[in-house]
């Protein structure tokens, strides 16, 4: 990737995060393409994450995997929700099978933030570990991972008692993950694109 893609990509999970906000405030079909719009942009993020996160020193680590895995089945989950919100819309659903897609989509929810809690610790402690953001931002988003992975367990035992605020300190955490990736990259970030440009020159140099 060149300066501007690895750019536009780390951006992607801000995209994201302004898509969920929105999508959540305007509850109509619109609103339900922005959010799939935003977890589209949460995939190209994920990719980038991981591309990020396998580039440091050489050597191999779970981090990568571990993100991407949590990462994508919080998607899965999402992407779901959004079917079950769709049918909700369409008003296929009458009585008691509205109550229990209700309750299906609540619950679906609830869960997924379980994983958003965990790639949030993953991404928080695999660029801690290996020094590619400050601490400043490394730590609070460990912590704020950790609680929102308890807030949704918890949450699953019981529904009712479930509390979102972790989940949207998340989310903040990671726009502005993003927003920092995408403004003042990592010296990770800038060798990724200088070793792409490298491999391009390399190229043509020998055509």
């Amino acid at each position: 990737m060149n300066a501007i893609s690895t750019r536009l990509s780390a951006a992607a999970g801000a995209y994201f995060v302004v898509a969920v906000v929105a999508g959540v405030l305007y509850r109509t079909e619109g609103g339900l393409m922005v959010i799939l719009s935003g977890l589209v942009a949460l995939l190209v993020f994920l990719a980038f994450l991981s591309r990020l996160l396998s580039n440091i020193g050489g050597a191999r680590t779970s981090w990568p995997a571990m993100t991407t895995s949590f990462g994508l089945i919080y998607l899965a989950m999402q992407a779901s929700e959004l079917a079950y919100f769709g049918v909700d819309f369409q008003g296929s659903a009458t009585g008691a099978s509205a109550n229990l897609l209700s309750d299906v989509i609540e619950a679906t929810f609830v869960a997924s933030t379980i994983f958003f809690g965990l790639f949030v610790l993953s991404v928080a402690t695999g660029t801690h570990a290996q020094r590619v953001l400050p601490a400043w931002l490394t730590w609070p988003g460990m912590a704020v991972g950790a609680v929102t992975a308890l807030a949704g367990a918890l949450g699953v035992l019981a529904v009712d008692s479930f509390t979102p605020l972790p989940y949207v300190t998340g989310l903040a955490w990671t726009g502005i993950l993003s927003v920092v990736l995408a403004f003042r990259p990592s010296r990770a970030v800038r060798e990724a694109a200088s070793e792409s440009i490298s491999g391009r020159a390399d190229a043509v140099g020998r055509v």
